[in-house]
């Protein structure tokens, strides 16, 4: 192990080792992503105040290739393995009452796509983006209806806005009962930090190349994790989350299904949530500099 002051630590004997083993470290290192299906708007997620964030950038990272795509001949060939640019995302053959797409939907051939490492399916749609990206179809439950299909198609968990199930109606509630589960976020909480600052904490991926991270209330110890990275990076005390805030939301959204289902089948379903992104952007800074004491942790 080599180090000097200006570049991080080097594996000198990594290329000595058996094939076989590089490249399950290879694959070791490749990001676990959300799939956003379409781009979030800040104006909609923070009606209620001011946006800390365009939010934007960090799905335009999560949609580029991994890191290791730009390390080596062998590193890049892995990924490539493991996912590709999904030119067939478009899916021909999607039946036609499950096609929506708005403005600001994700051009899936320019996303980068590893279905195994695909834990979460994500809409950022609610009934205030109608008004900025007008969709195809203005059927409240379409939007629903297409992420639905890709979550079937992914095998893994989908995710909603809280504000999108306002108001619940019948053929919502149809599509939410065909999952054992569904993530709902309740928050939004934004991280200005570069992926090295990220990554040394072990947060945003093994790289830091997995800039959109949603868990569930239930997972403190990462939740808290995540929470005080974006309250550390901060230029303004004023716009920290709230930690007490997002669970008392939490709250406040099952008691609020509660009235609105009567079917607590479906209440158990839903699972409240805070969505967690990076910008490396620092752009809630004044002036696009560092603090000082993070200019020797972040690039």
């Amino acid at each position: 192990m080599s180090t000097t002051a200006s570049a991080p630590p080097e594996f000198a004997a990594f290329s000595r080792l058996p094939v076989e083993l590089r490249r399950k470290i290879w694959r070791l290192c490749l990001p676990h992503r959300v799939d956003e299906r379409d781009r979030p708007a800040a104006d909609c997620i923070y009606a209620r105040g001011e946006a800390p964030c365009a939010l934007v950038t960090s799905t335009y990272f999560n949609q580029r290739p991994p890191l290791i795509t730009r390390v080596c001949f062998e590193s890049r060939e892995v990924a490539f393995e493991e996912g590709s640019f999904d030119i067939d995302d478009c899916d021909p053959d999607i039946p036609k009452d499950l096609e929506w797409e708005a403005r600001n939907s994700i051009i899936t051939e320019e996303a980068w796509t590893d279905a195994h490492r695909t834990p979460f399916v994500h809409l950022n749609w609610e009934a205030g983006y109608e008004a900025f990206y007008e969709g195809r179809d203005n059927r409240s439950e379409q939007p629903l209806r297409n992420l639905e299909h890709f979550v079937g198609r992914y095998g893994n968990c989908g995710s909603v806005m809280a504000d999108y199930l306002v108001p619940l109606g019948h053929d919502m509630v149809s599509l939410l009962n065909r999952r054992s589960k569904w993530m709902v976020v309740v928050d939004t909480v934004v991280t200005h930090a570069s992926a090295r600052t990220a990554a040394s904490l072990g947060l945003y991926g093994l790289l830091g190349d997995a800039p959109v991270q949603i868990f569930g209330l239930t997972e403190h110890e990462r939740i808290d994790a995540y929470y005080t990275l974006a309250e550390q990076c901060e230029y303004d005390a004023t716009t920290n989350p709230s930690r007490q805030s997002v669970r008392r939301s939490g709250e406040k959204l099952e008691q609020g299904l509660k009235r609105l289902v009567t079917s607590g089948e479906l209440t158990a379903r839903l699972c409240p949530a805070v969505i967690f992104r990076l910008c490396p952007f620092m752009c809630n800074q004044p002036i696009r500099t560092l603090p000082g004491r993070w200019t020797d942790k972040m690039d």
